[in-house]
């Protein structure tokens, strides 16, 4: 079951848990199968979505090496867009927070006829536009770390607030040292995909009902730190 959703804009919740499960490619279309029976399938412009995200950071990657540490109080500023390979029209900045085990994520819609490829321009301009808890990050993360590219399915369940995505065929474009968005020697995850849950606090037990039979571990998966485990920027598998 599928409905299309066109430019509807989803509530920005202020604060809900994020449920991953790590993946292997090949489940995706057992798992597909799954949520089409439990839930509906939602559908932005395209059934499937290309998304593109740019992890922005200090020199010394404070924000990843929170994730990797597993600090309780945490965020990280990514600029996003979906289905171009460059930001045309609109582009969201984001800030994703983390208190303890709740999430949360701070959205802003930018749009433009042309958005500059320069990461100078780039903050300037969002700089002037953004509201204060985005604005406050961008002070202590300006340097570009990692382009995020990969395709997502969104599917949405019958209990208000529940949503699910599927991620896979996950990319990672190098920014260190660029002075202007660069999609040259990707680095391909082979084979990882991502599921994620998103549910409104005390609802994460009702989440299995729509995956079952489908047997899935939750855990820890940031595809920023895939991304700079992937490029070398930090160890671990």
């Amino acid at each position: 079951m599928s409905t299309t959703a066109g430019n509807t804009k989803k509530p920005d919740w202020l604060q809900r848990k994020e449920l991953k499960f790590l993946m292997r490619n090949e489940n995706i279309d057992v798992l597909r199968q799954v949520l089409r029976g439990t839930c509906r399938q939602v559908v932005h412009n395209q059934r499937v979505s290309i998304v593109r995200s740019v992890y922005f950071d200090d020199p010394h990657l404070s924000a990843c090496q929170a994730n990797l540490k597993g600090l309780a109080n945490r965020q990280k500023l990514r600029f996003r867009w979906y289905d171009t390979m460059q930001p045309e029209g609109q582009m969201f900045a984001e800030v994703k927070w983390r208190r303890n085990r709740i999430t949360g994520k701070h959205r802003h819609e930018m749009k433009s006829a042309s958005f500059p490829l320069r990461w100078n321009e780039w903050l300037r301009q969002a700089e002037e536009v953004v509201p204060e808890p985005i604005a406050a990050v961008m002070q202590f993360y300006r340097e570009p770390i990692v382009l995020v590219e990969y395709k997502r399915e969104h599917f949405q369940s019958s209990i208000d607030g529940i949503r699910l995505t599927l991620d896979y065929d996950l990319v990672f474009y190098g920014q260190i040292g660029k002075s202007q968005l660069s999609v040259k020697f990707g680095q391909r995850s082979h084979g990882t995909a991502v599921m994620e849950g998103k549910v409104p606090v005390g609802m994460e037990s009702q989440l299995k009902q729509f995956i079952y039979p489908f047997a899935a571990r939750v855990q820890r998966c940031s595809k920023y730190v895939l991304g700079c485990r992937s490029l070398g920027l930090v160890s671990g598998g």
